[in-house]
């Protein structure tokens, strides 16, 4: 039961950290002078965005939920390919 929480909210923290990326939060949250490449992972931007009881737009969540979606379809267990 406790593996099935687990699994759950990591899914969850990845969804909102690749949301957040796609609202453009992520440079907000970063600490560092690097501007040119992705710095913060999804989880961690996920907590941040959380701790911060940051809004994200409708579109952000979706574009994230489509993205999600594809990766699981195209590395599915049985996939053909």
């Amino acid at each position: 039961m406790l593996l099935l929480l687990a699994a759950l909210a990591t899914a969850a923290l990845h969804a909102i950290g690749r949301a957040a990326s796609h609202a453009g939060l992520e440079r907000h949250y970063q600490a560092n002078t690097v501007r040119h490449r992705r710095v913060l992972s999804d989880f961690t931007l996920a907590r941040r965005v959380l701790r911060s009881r940051a809004v994200l737009p409708l579109s952000a969540l979706q574009a994230a939920y489509d993205e999600i979606a594809c990766l699981l379809a195209t590395h599915a267990i049985g996939a053909d390919g």
